[in-house]
């Protein structure tokens, strides 16, 4: 993440409650989602706008690669890449299905009503299970 801050992706969601602007920052290889400068991203956390980019934003970014790949290790890790950005957008989805089931995941990254009893899990983390 140091060295590929500055090639990094950085999305921008407005905030919810009249904060500063989520600033979400991506992985421009994997396009792994890495951070949000949101009080949740700063403490690790999962937050909303983490999960709408990953649900809707980094597959179409993914393919984009994918077609302009040039030979065949490009064209395979690219092909990788979008993969993986499926099955998180697939796990995002899930997370935001939640929503309709009354949960909300809020600024601080946990997950509303407070009968929920912890913190959504971090973006690696949430998404790792994703992978499998």
């Amino acid at each position: 993440m140091r060295n590929q801050q500055s090639n990094a992706l950085v999305f921008s969601r407005p905030s919810r409650h009249a904060g500063p602007d989520h600033r979400i920052t991506v992985d421009p290889t994997t396009l792994r989602p890495l951070s949000c400068t949101c009080q949740a991203g700063r403490r690790g956390l999962l937050c909303w706008a983490v999960i709408e980019v990953t649900a809707t934003a980094l597959v179409p970014i993914a393919l984009r690669h994918w077609q302009q790949a040039c030979g065949e290790t490009d064209i395979r890790a690219a092909a990788a890449v979008v993969g993986q950005t499926r099955k998180w957008a697939a796990a995002a989805l899930e997370l935001q299905s939640l929503r309709s089931c009354g949960y909300v995941v809020t600024e601080r990254g946990r997950a509303d009503p407070p009968a929920s009893n912890g913190a959504i899990r971090s973006i690696s983390d949430g998404l790792q299970g994703a992978a499998s």
